[in-house]
């Protein structure tokens, strides 16, 4: 027993030595070449060593390599794939000797991935197979005829750590770079939970992620596996808790949470130049999402940006040319000034203050681009109980957007607008095209029109139908191009800045007044119109008033804002006049000409000279006379404070 112990115990003493002096006997330029061969065969690529490479045996086997390059098939811009400063791995000797391969670790320091893609579509990171293949076939054959079974029993991975390096992907057109990255990975083996932490920056900022894999193996398996992500990124976070798995694409469900705390500054971050356009400062978005390869839905969301608030169901499709995001949001009260950070205070002006006309801004010449209407597609289904834009203000709302192409059509479904409802649809398109079909009933004329340009000179309770389109590189261009079509009825209002029936009274006085708190009542007011070049026309007004009636034509210039008409207001026999009477024939044509938010109004002398052998003849009757009075304050004060003699 005594001499089977010597001999065992001078057999491990020979393998110790032998293990501490075998590294002395091996040519590093032996393990270089095989190092070589072996991973050039592997890869299909040329793979060079042109620093030291070292082994050692124990207590453990360590091979290190310096220089380290894989090289790049014929027709790429890169020399290589890869280069690194340092490649080191290992294995445990123990487990290895009864057939376990316990590798303890790979560290990869100063790597340089350089990943690229040709406009024909080859990509440098996928490496020859067919050669891969055939070198395991011709193992598994060779293995087959021996009758010997694979010498590995079990494998295991330890920890892997790159350090220093970085990453570039390069496409036609487009180039993304990550430096300095750190990374560690534990559990890779499959036989703990994975874990992955580490750190990059990408245009000059940190990009941190955690993540944890509970079950590794169900997860390559394609089976579910407990998860969970965390990614810090510049002024925002993103946070998934749930399961995934890995089949021909990573498959996920969970609890998502996404914030960002400066929405310019990550964008700019991420684009790599400054965000353009107005936005909200901050947003979040939460729910449980699922996803699977390039298909994304997250139920029971809540969208926050700024002070707005949204809940809903979404889904995204990744897989096209532009994705495709579809779904519903419900808003409570929705302040898109606030949201788009166009709410400015905006001074207020008399409608008929001149200078304050004068210094109106009119339509902008800046270049109008709506070319990020081709970045997405989308059919979404939105519900507001108030919306506000600008000055315009809407009650319970429901819309349908359809985004296709560059081509977005809104359909207005229902729309509270001051008093009535207004439906329709909206439509713009990339092309720098607009367009409206819209009908709106029961509307408060006034609060709209003020909402709408800052003044009004009507009020009343009105019905309106609009069509009309148009198309520009501006805001100027597409309103001189505008075209179509439209109606409005409006009944039991009043026209601001005249008073008519007290014109007439002080006109057979012989003066004549006018101030922004005159106005003149009407029962009914109608007409058509049409629009060409962004030119306004009617010739159908028909207004019914007490004592009077009116029909007018004329244009709206709406490139100018400005405004050319013709009222012609026509006494009647009573002055109860609402149904129609008939009139006496003696009119006044009142010229209205200037800007919209300031217009004269100007009574045609000429044309009431032309009637005044007509009107004499009448001063006899009680229809004329009754109204203006008799004597030299009559109508003869009438002409005079026209300019009549």
């Amino acid at each position: 027993m005594k001499r089977t112990l010597k001999i065992l115990g001078g057999i491990v003493v020979l393998v110790i030595v032998l293990l501490l002096v075998a590294p002395l006997f091996i040519s590093a330029e032996v393990l270089k070449r095989e190092l070589i061969a072996q991973a050039s065969q592997a890869t299909g690529r040329q793979v060079q060593v042109n620093g030291k490479a070292s082994l050692k045996l124990f207590p453990d086997i360590a091979i290190s390599a310096q220089d380290v390059t894989v090289g790049n098939p014929a027709g790429f811009a890169s020399p290589y794939l890869l280069h690194a400063k340092t490649l080191s791995t290992g294995a445990a000797l123990g487990p290895l000797l009864h057939g376990a391969l316990n590798v303890t670790g790979i560290t990869l320091d100063g790597a340089d991935v350089r990943l690229e893609q040709l406009p024909n579509g080859a990509k440098n990171w996928e490496f020859t197979k067919e050669k891969v293949q055939q070198k395991a076939s011709e193992s598994a054959q060779k293995n087959a005829a021996s009758g010997a079974p694979s010498a590995l029993k079990s494998f295991a991975l330890g920890d892997i750590s790159i350090k220093d390096s970085s990453v570039t992907m390069v496409k036609p057109g487009q180039r993304t770079a990550l430096t300095d990255i750190d990374l560690t990975v534990k559990g890779a083996d499959a036989s703990s939970p994975l874990k992955v932490d580490g750190s990059a920056s990408y245009n000059g900022k940190s990009v941190k992620i955690s993540a944890q894999i509970d079950r590794l193996r169900d997860f390559l398996a394609a089976s579910y596996s407990p998860a969970k992500v965390t990614i810090d990124i510049p002024g925002g976070s993103v946070k998934f808790d749930g399961k995934a798995a890995l089949g021909d694409a990573i498959a996920a469900q969970g609890d998502l949470a996404l914030n960002v705390s400066d929405l310019p500054g990550t964008l700019g971050w991420a684009s790599g130049k400054p965000a353009s356009g107005k936005m909200p400062k901050s947003v979040s978005l939460a729910g449980t999402v699922s996803a699977s390869g390039n298909k994304y839905t997250i139920k029971g969301a809540t969208l926050k940006a700024d002070s707005v608030t949204a809940t809903g169901n979404l889904a995204a499709d990744l897989s096209g040319a532009a994705p495709s995001v579809s779904g519903s949001l419900g808003f409570g009260a929705l302040d898109l000034d606030a949201l788009m950070k166009t709410a400015q205070a905006t001074p207020s002006r008399n409608p008929l203050d001149a200078e304050a006309a004068e210094a109106s801004s009119g339509w902008s010449t800046a270049p109008l681009d709506l070319s990020a209407l081709r970045s997405v597609n989308a059919d979404l289904n939105i519900t507001a109980q108030s919306v506000k834009v600008d000055k315009l203000s809407l009650g319970a709302t429901a819309l349908h957007a359809v985004l296709n192409g560059g081509a977005l059509t809104v359909a207005i479904q229902k729309a509270a607008l001051y008093g009535g409802n207004a439906s329709g649809t909206v439509s713009a398109s990339s092309a720098n095209a607009i367009g409206a079909d819209l009908a709106v009933s029961d509307v408060q004329v006034e609060p709209l029109l003020v909402a709408l340009h800052g003044f009004s000179h009507l009020s009343g309770k009105a019905n309106f139908r609009l069509n009309v389109k148009g198309a520009g590189a501006s805001q100027r261009a597409i309103v001189a191009s505008l075209g179509g079509n439209g109606s409005f009825a409006i009944a039991d209002g009043k026209i601001k800045g005249i008073n008519l029936a007290q014109f007439w009274r002080e006109a057979k006085q012989g003066f004549l007044t006018g101030s922004a708190q005159q106005a003149t009542d009407f029962s009914a007011l109608t007409g058509t119109f049409t629009i060409a070049n962004g030119v306004l026309s009617n010739s159908d007004l028909s207004m019914l008033s007490p004592a009077l009636r009116a029909s007018g034509k004329g244009t709206v210039n709406l490139l100018s804002e400005t405004i050319d008409y013709r009222l012609t207001p026509s006494v009647v026999e009573t002055s109860k006049g609402q149904g129609g009477a008939a009139k006496t024939g003696f009119e006044i044509p009142l010229d209205i000409r200037g800007p919209l938010a300031n217009p004269s109004i100007v009574p045609d002398a000429g044309a009431l000279i032309q009637q005044a052998p007509a009107l004499l003849k009448k001063v006899n009757g009680n229809t004329v006379k009754g109204m203006l009075g008799s004597g030299s304050k009559g109508v003869s004060g009438l002409l005079k404070g026209l300019g009549a003699h």
